[in-house]
C-alpha cells in the first residue's frame, strides 16, 4: 500500500505529518499578548497516536523499543499516560 503524501508538504509518511505539525505549530515563535503559552498536552495513547498519524500499538512500541518519551500518572500499574506535543516533535526530529 503506497503512502499518501501530505497535502501541505507533498511528503509522505511520518516525516510529512511532522512537517505539517511544525508548520502549524507556534514552537520557536514569539507568543502574542493574551495567547496561552501552556504546552499542548496529549492525554492518552489514542491522542498521541492521532497526533503522530499512527496506530496506538505503534506508538506504544516506539515508547518501549525506541525510547519515545511518555509520562505516566503515578499511583497504579496501568497508570494513565500523557505527553506534550513539543516533546513529540523534538523526539521525531532525532
Amino acid at each position: 500500500m503506497a503512502a499518501i503524501p501530505s497535502p501541505a508538504t507533498g511528503k509522505s509518511g511520518l516525516f510529512g505529518v511532522i512537517q505539517d505539525k511544525l508548520q502549524m505549530s507556534s514552537i520557536g515563535q514569539p507568543s502574542s499578548v493574551g495567547q496561552s503559552t501552556a504546552p499542548k498536552r496529549l492525554d492518552s495513547w489514542k491522542e498521541i497516536a492521532a497526533f503522530l498519524g499512527r496506530a496506538e500499538g505503534t506508538v506504544k512500541r516506539w515508547e518501549s523499543e525506541r525510547g519515545m518519551p511518555v509520562h505516566r500518572v503515578p499511583g497504579s500499574e496501568r497508570a494513565a499516560v500523557f505527553a506534550y506535543e513539543a516533546e513529540r516533535l523534538q523526539w521525531v526530529r532525532f
